[in-house]
């Protein structure tokens, strides 16, 4: 049988990250980090969770070969370097064409 890890990650992932982001402990994704010992305080299952399921989101929004081609450019663009959360959405909106940054910050 043809194992159907999409259909797992919405049972798991999908439906914990809905559950976890009614809770008032709930936080956005994308949160600023000023020293580098905050990144363990916001990498929970919260950031986990609902991270995976907005690139799902933006990956069905932009298609397939879009989503792949401008994580493509945005990782050769980057390597060995710094981004910010910003970068990875220009990459993506430079190949579809698409409002991705405002799409985005509706989601995050």
């Amino acid at each position: 049988p043809e194992y159907k890890v999409w259909d797992q990650f919405v049972t798991g992932h999908f439906s914990r990250a809905l559950q976890l982001d009614g809770l008032q402990s709930s936080h956005p994704i994308q949160v600023p980090i000023h020293h580098a010992e905050e990144v363990e305080q916001v990498f929970d299952a919260i950031s986990y969770c609902k991270g995976g399921s907005v690139v799902k989101m933006i990956r069905a929004v932009l298609g397939m070969k879009n989503f792949q081609a401008g994580l493509a450019n945005y990782m050769k663009e980057f390597a060995y370097g710094n981004t910010e959360t910003n970068d990875l959405w220009q990459a993506w909106e430079k190949v579809a064409g698409m409002p991705v940054q405002e799409l985005m910050s509706s989601w995050t």
